[in-house]
């Protein structure tokens, strides 16, 4: 009897893992075509790349102003 419940909650498992994946694969394929391809289309056609520098610049390196680093700076992070 237990070898039959083994075998039964080994096929409910695997069972459960297919719908899991199945499930998983539907909602993430919803979400793509509502939030993220409507917002990268919008983006596409008003011209916004996000990008630091835009499109001419070799590299997206921002270079930043050099700083006196004091202690005091280090005790106050938050």
């Amino acid at each position: 009897m237990a070898e039959k419940l083994k075998q039964a909650l080994r096929l409910w498992k695997a069972f459960g893992q297919a719908i899991g994946d199945f499930v998983a694969r539907v909602v993430l394929t919803i979400f793509y075509f509502t939030i993220f391809l409507p917002f990268g289309v919008a983006a596409r056609l008003s011209g916004n790349s996000f990008r630091a520098g835009g499109a001419s610049n070799a590299s997206f390196w921002q270079q930043r102003a050099a700083r006196d680093n004091k202690i005091s700076d280090a005790q106050k992070q938050f």
